[in-house]
């Protein structure tokens, strides 16, 4: 192991003690009662862990597996597949690894050797113990990504500091541990870095190929969000194809994610938001497109025809997209995924429905406020990242003083980075496609990010990589090294000016965590309710209900399903005008015995 890969290593489990720090400041974690725990895992946070719970405490892996395979609970009246309808594979996988590893515990301690107190933690610490680890990787791949895309150790530390300095816009981890995209977002990036490994190298190898399928397949069954970035993700190498010569390099990586959604969408059980989603239309599209002839066979009149190939390969693309999605819509006709379009229609129109409204009434899915885009200005991080490309297309034009050196490329060093044939570092037309594919990313991010808040967790995040490049020799050897490193420690400098405050008011960040009603409620329903009573009422309030007090619930937070937006609209009628008669048949059609009414959410006074 070299000395990155140990670095990286580090700042994995500093990252990790970090963002557990920040936890235990923010809510007096510890010092809770094991009912105020739960509580504090708020609404989807909650919903997911009481699947986690759920594993934990069954007989074994079968009981376990049928459980969830055939769950009642989660939408009483409706007899679902969880593995389908929701991305609980992380619970799942999390709670046999606690019951394997207690149940080694207990081996240990029949055989005389004594008990194993680290192992043999509350199950709770043990879930979130390992989201801050998987959460710890994003410093590690941060630094690694950032060294990878400016061939400089520098550069790497470039990154991480910058991650750092806008930790409060680059992660939830630390106040939400249990959200899809902590167990997702980590291997988006880390994906991407093997991407961008791939591309830097045109090398494909077996490692690297089988690297890209296992975090693209785990990222999908985390978090249902991933599918719309490996769309943004196909779409953008493929229009890098058409300025660049790498399709060769393209096709395998269309293979890599066709494997992918493959096994995916087994996993998923046939997901019908996931096989219907932009993702496999887009990549389908694409595919059908890559397979026409490369440039290379038309290399004696390429400049004449460029257009017309271009415009032929994006027209097949799209056709072959629309057609894909037009069957599929014959087959499966699933509208599981209407309430993007109706959010999205929303945000540019005057357009409302029940369901945009319930989404952009919560800051995470409004649009990016100004002070967001102040904070990262002020720590530097938005105009580095952004002068970044222009510098590396302006020297890119700039012929080397002297011929490039065999060093320079690092040849041998972990990262396998070689010269490329039509994409020279030095004195090259054209800007390293590596550099411009991350770039681009970084460009979808923002535009992501501005559309929805939540968003910005992949937006900052891969600005800070991008701005590495700032520490590039290769991209920089116009300057002397002395006068480049002394610019990068002033940049770094001028950083550290807000964002060492900023760190500061993250870590020493202190709370603590009460809501006596909820826990009264909760404690009232568990002593006097029978265990299979159902119950309805706002997302918010169902996800926690069913995981403290193990009641079956009518509806929930995860709203990514047809079925369950039509439910939750008729029971949210009870927060607002009509009629009791008429809420009451409805109530008795979903099987729901009890409605808890939070006077929060009413619209009008309480009937």
């Amino acid at each position: 192991m070299n000395c990155k890969n140990l670095g990286c290593l580090a700042l994995s489990v500093l990252g990790s003690i970090i963002y557990g720090f920040i936890f235990e400041r923010s809510r007096s974690f510890s010092k809770l009662s094991n009912i105020e725990k739960e509580m504090s895992l708020r609404t989807e946070q909650g919903f997911y862990y009481s699947f986690y719970k759920e594993v934990v405490s069954s007989t074994g892996v079968s009981s376990a597996f049928r459980a969830l395979l055939k769950d009642n609970k989660s939408e009483y009246g409706t007899t679902i597949n969880s593995f389908e309808r929701f991305n609980i594979y992380p619970e799942f996988v999390l709670g046999l690894t606690y019951k394997f590893i207690l149940t080694m515990v207990n081996m240990t301690d029949h055989l005389g050797f004594g008990p194993l107190p680290i192992l043999a933690m509350n199950p709770m610490y043990f879930y979130l113990f390992t989201i801050f680890g998987i959460a710890g990787w994003c410093s590690g791949v941060t630094f690694k990504f950032g060294s990878l895309l400016s061939d400089s150790f520098i550069g790497g530390i470039l990154a991480l500091v910058c991650f750092y300095y806008n930790i409060a816009h680059a992660t939830r981890v630390q106040w939400a541990p249990g959200l899809r995209e902590c167990f997702g977002y980590p291997f988006i990036l880390l994906q991407t870095y093997y991407i961008t490994k791939i591309l830097k190298t045109r090398s494909c190898s077996d490692f690297n190929m089988v690297s890209v399928v296992a975090c693209t397949v785990t990222a999908n069954l985390s978090w249902q969000f991933s599918q719309f970035i490996w769309s943004t993700q196909v779409t953008l190498l493929f229009i890098l194809s058409m300025l660049y010569d790498f399709t060769e390099t393209l096709q395998k990586l269309l293979l890599c994610h066709l494997v992918s959604f493959t096994i995916s969408a087994v996993l998923l059980c046939f997901n019908k938001l996931f096989i219907t989603s932009l993702y496999p239309t887009v990549l389908v599209g694409i595919c059908i497109a890559s397979g026409l002839p490369t440039f290379k066979k038309y290399s004696r009149w390429l400049s004449r025809s460029i257009a017309t190939t271009s415009i032929k390969r994006i027209s097949t693309a799209i056709f072959g997209s629309v057609l894909f999605k037009f069957v599929m819509f014959l087959f499966i006709g699933s509208k599981d995924g209407d309430h993007v379009w109706s959010i999205l229609r929303s945000k540019f129109t005057d357009y409302q429905d029940f369901d945009s409204m319930l989404y952009t009434c919560t800051p995470e899915f409004d649009f990016l406020p100004l002070s967001t885009f102040v904070d990262l200005c002020q720590t530097l991080l938005l105009p580095s990242a952004y002068l970044a490309g222009p510098l590396v297309l302006f020297l890119s034009l700039i012929p080397s003083a002297a011929p490039a050196k065999p060093e320079d490329f690092e040849e041998g060093n972990d990262e396998g980075i070689h010269k490329d044939s039509d994409s020279k570092v030095f004195g090259s037309p054209c800007p390293d496609l590596a550099f411009v594919y991350n770039y681009g990313q970084a460009f979808v991010y923002v535009v992501l990010a501005i559309l929805v808040m939540r968003l910005k967790l992949f937006m900052t995040p891969h600005l800070c990589v991008v701005a590495s490049v700032l520490a590039s020799r290769k991209v920089f050897h116009v300057l002397s090294k002395t006068l480049h490193f002394s610019l990068i420690a002033l940049l770094l400098a001028a950083m550290s000016v807000k964002g060492i405050e900023n760190l500061k008011i993250e870590v020493y960040r202190e709370g603590f965590y009460q809501n006596p009603q909820q826990m009264e409620l909760f404690e009232y329903i568990s002593s006097s309710t029978n265990p299979n009573d159902s119950f309805a009422g706002a997302m918010s309030i169902m996800a926690n209900l069913k995981l403290s007090t193990g009641r079956p619930i009518v509806n929930h937070p995860h709203y990514e399903n047809e079925e369950i937006r039509l439910k939750t609209r008729k029971i949210y009628r009870a927060f607002g005008p009509g009629s009791k008669e008429q809420l009451g048949e409805e109530l008795r059609d979903l099987q729901v015995k009890y409605l808890v009414v939070d006077a929060l959410h009413c619209y009008s006074e309480m009937r």
